[in-house]
């Protein structure tokens, strides 16, 4: 049993105890909600953007002697470009979800913003393996000199797959309950829509 199915037979239980709310009112609830979600979205992928800028500038800045190679450099370039691509989008979702819509067109900017958000963790998740492995294979050999190879690419493996599931459950953790809020509010909008 959800929450709107448990608030509704505790109003049948308690008469004129709750106040009602119309149908209008409670659609701009949840349409209050799902825009709040979704410009929380939007602060985190920018805060995060701002995180990776950040981190690129205090290498560059303190780590002189590292030079990527050429290809590592116009990926990282690229990537830039993407998040700014995904960070418009959000801000696109932001506006179109925060105007008043109908019902119809609001659950329709909810299955959009759910599905640029998985794109985003996916791209996300596969561009930090890659530069990754790419930094183990270009620089693995530079510590197998002074220590076993096997040894230097056991430990790197290792490493990558834990930077990997940490930065998926912080995903998970930020994005994913977003989500989920997000869908929630999906549920409850069907069901104003069915009424």
């Amino acid at each position: 049993m959800d929450v709107l199915d448990k608030l509704k037979n505790d109003w049948n239980k308690s008469g004129n105890a709750y106040p009602s709310f119309s149908e209008t009112e409670i659609y701009a609830m949840l349409h209050k909600k799902s825009s709040s979600i979704v410009k929380w979205i939007l602060i985190i992928s920018i805060l995060e953007f701002a995180f990776w800028a950040i981190c690129a500038v205090v290498t560059s800045i303190f780590g002189n002697d590292y030079r990527p190679p050429a290809f590592l450099e116009v990926l990282d370039y690229i990537n830039y470009v993407v998040l700014i691509i995904f960070i418009s989008i959000f801000y696109i979702n932001y506006r179109k979800i925060s105007a008043q819509n109908p019902v119809k067109q609001l659950l329709q900017n909810i299955i959009n913003i759910r599905k640029v958000v998985k794109f985003y963790v996916i791209y996300n998740l596969c561009i930090i393996s890659f530069s990754l492995v790419s930094a183990l294979v270009i620089y693995g050999d530079d510590f197998s000199n002074s220590v076993n190879p096997e040894q230097v690419f056991a430990i790197g493996i290792v490493f990558i797959v834990v930077v990997f599931v940490l930065i998926y459950f912080i995903y998970r953790l930020l994005y994913g309950r977003l989500l989920k809020k997000l869908n929630e509010n999906y549920i409850e909008l069907q069901k104003i829509k069915e009424i």
